[in-house]
């Protein structure tokens, strides 16, 4: 029976199951954010930040930044974009662990264009995730060394065909729309030209918006093979076939 156990165990161990139970159901993020000041600095000479928009109310108790204080290694910086007066506890202001940004007016999309448009350094590099995602332990790790080997590239998880979306069907071949609530890096250097969202619909579709920005710039993509993420809503959401749609015929791409 020990042995049975011990072998479930592995495989929950293996699979993820236990540190997304952890993360699910500790408290707050106190612990995670005392053993984040000891992990080391992820490798690479540009700045590294990851940027996430949310409506919570209390962000210390937030499962996404839980798992992005539980990595091997720590960006530079999260950056928290919301509107609302979300409590930041005072153990993740220290150290600017966590720092807040208001958003442009532009809804979900203002994880994507208020680091954009305020990041000093161009090459710095901009990890965006999404609230309610448990993000794998070594994600930060992964998707930054991907992007130090393809630095002309924006790096992405899980995407999409859009023709063949639009249609009602999910493609994983001839990728032209990323997901970004699997994770994606982008880099301020890289876009040339920008788009400004003109609907609403747009601004809470950052999908549509980051791959027609990613059309725009006639840009490189390159998927990270990287399965350890946890959701808990569904990747595609109701109104990207609508958003994909009109932004497609409003900037004529």
């Amino acid at each position: 029976i020990i042995t049975v156990i011990s072998l479930i165990l592995i495989l929950l161990a293996y699979y993820g199951i236990i540190r997304y139970c952890k993360i699910c159901y500790t408290k707050d993020c106190k612990c995670m954010s005392e053993s984040y000041t000891k992990l080391p600095r992820v490798e690479s000479k540009s700045k590294v930040v990851v940027s996430m928009y949310s409506t919570s109310d209390d962000i210390g108790k937030n499962n996404t930044i839980k798992s992005i204080l539980d990595q091997t290694v720590h960006p530079d910086q999260i950056i928290l974009v919301t509107d609302k007066d979300t409590s930041i506890p005072d153990f993740l202001k220290k150290d600017s662990i966590v720092v807040k940004q208001a958003t442009d007016g532009f809804g979900k999309i203002s994880a994507l264009t208020v680091p954009l448009k305020t990041q000093k350094d161009s090459k710095t590099k901009i990890i965006v995730i999404t609230d309610g995602v448990v993000y794998g332990p070594d994600f930060i790790e992964s998707i930054v060394e991907e992007s130090e080997n393809n630095p002309d590239a924006i790096i992405f998880v899980e995407g999409y065909n859009s023709k063949e979306f639009v249609k009602g069907k999910l493609s994983s071949k001839n990728i032209d729309v990323v997901n970004v609530s699997s994770g994606i890096l982008i880099t301020p250097a890289l876009f040339k030209e920008y788009l400004e969202p003109k609907s609403t619909i747009i601004s809470n579709a950052p999908n549509a918006f980051i791959s027609a920005m990613i059309l725009k710039n006639k840009l490189k993509i390159k998927q990270l093979h990287y399965g350890e993420n946890f959701h808990d809503k569904p990747k595609i959401t109701l109104d990207e076939k609508t958003s994909l749609e009109y932004f497609a015929q409003y900037y004529n791409l």
